[in-house]
């Protein structure tokens, strides 16, 4: 492959970051799709803040753009969640595209919508393309989890923590963590039917699956996070006033048939003078050990691992994929076109 064609699927704060990456890796930027009827027509260069246009309008059609364009992969950073995804991702194996997502559930979807999942691995299989789900769960929260837990001998119990600032992450996420809503708009919301899976979830069954534990059970705990003073919000252009939630934390446990429990407390909210990103994971066993990221770039490791996977999604068998489907993440030294393998 001379050149790998990409289409960017969002054009916010992570599709930003991701253009100028794939441009140091040799990559060509050859369409972008948005929603907002503000930004279709636009350069999508201008529409995300870049300091030069990237020469492509965007777009609100994806499938047409495709057909057009006919790129070789999709980078997806738009929604968190399989019932925003599906119809992206379903649109891109349809039309013979390979495509790596950031969205959190899409990580290990197998375990919190298997009916769907199976949809969209039938669909690529089909269409002979990749799904993948990706970003910064693919290192630090899955891949990281498997190298420690090779380390041991036997483990009990496994406690991560993560934090990250919502206001990095445009307004999508905010309005995922509720920023701005009431302690009782929160209760009500929490004990929802239509309230997705926590981020956690899908961390905790693909590191489970990883180790071959078979999850029996789960439970989780919100906890809203709530302003004392007034907090701007960039991303949603406004300000916290006290009383109201800047965002919520979610401590989710899981358990095996095999025994050992998994447990995430995952934080995300408007962050006060001073608080920085942090992950870190202990496994209590034969022996104990732990591994601490403190003031981990969650947002710029994020896009990072997923221009980093490019090759891997193109190069992977079709269907949908999980990191631990993929090979060991790796550095990229050269431009990533070198790294797509020949098709037999």
């Amino acid at each position: 492959m001379t050149t790998i064609r990409a289409v960017l699927v969002g054009v916010g704060a992570m599709n930003a970051i991701v253009a100028h990456l794939l441009a140091e890796k040799g990559v060509e930027v050859v369409g972008a799709v948005g929603r907002s009827p503000e930004k279709v027509g636009r350069d999508a260069g201008e529409v995300m803040g870049l300091p030069h246009p990237l020469g492509v309008e965007v777009a609100a059609d994806a499938g047409r753009l495709y057909d057009s364009v006919r790129p070789d992969i999709a980078l997806v950073a738009t929604s968190s969640f399989m019932a925003d995804q599906y119809d992206v991702l379903a649109t891109c194996a349809r039309h013979g595209v390979n495509a790596i997502t950031i969205g959190e559930e899409m990580l290990f979807p197998w375990h919190t919508a298997p009916e769907r999942t199976g949809e969209l691995d039938g669909l690529a299989r089909e269409h002979g393309v990749t799904l993948a789900g990706g970003g910064f769960q693919d290192f630090f929260l899955v891949n990281q989890v498997a190298g420690l837990l090779g380390a041991v001998n036997r483990f009990d119990r496994l406690v991560g923590r993560e934090s990250f600032n919502v206001d990095d992450y445009g307004a999508e996420v905010a309005r995922d963590q509720r920023i701005g809503t009431t302690p009782d708009d929160f209760a009500e919301w929490q004990t929802s039917s239509t309230r997705p899976p926590s981020f956690a979830l899908p961390i905790l069954a693909a590191i489970a699956s990883s180790a071959g534990l078979t999850i029996t059970a789960s439970t989780v705990e919100l906890r809203p996070d709530i302003a004392t003073v007034p907090i701007e919000s960039r991303s949603l252009a406004t300000v916290v006033e006290p009383g109201l939630l800047i965002g919520f934390t979610t401590v989710d446990t899981v358990t095996t048939g095999e025994g050992p429990i998994l447990q995430m407390e995952l934080s995300g909210h408007i962050y006060r003078p001073g608080e920085t990103d942090r992950c870190e994971w202990a496994v209590q066993g034969d022996p104990d050990v732990r591994v601490v990221n403190p003031d981990v770039d969650t947002l710029r490791t994020t896009c990072t691992q997923m221009v980093n996977r490019v090759a891997d999604v193109i190069n992977a068998a079709p269907g949908f994929v999980t990191p631990a489907d993929l090979p060991p993440l790796r550095y990229r030294l050269r431009p990533l076109n070198e790294y797509v393998l020949a098709r037999t």
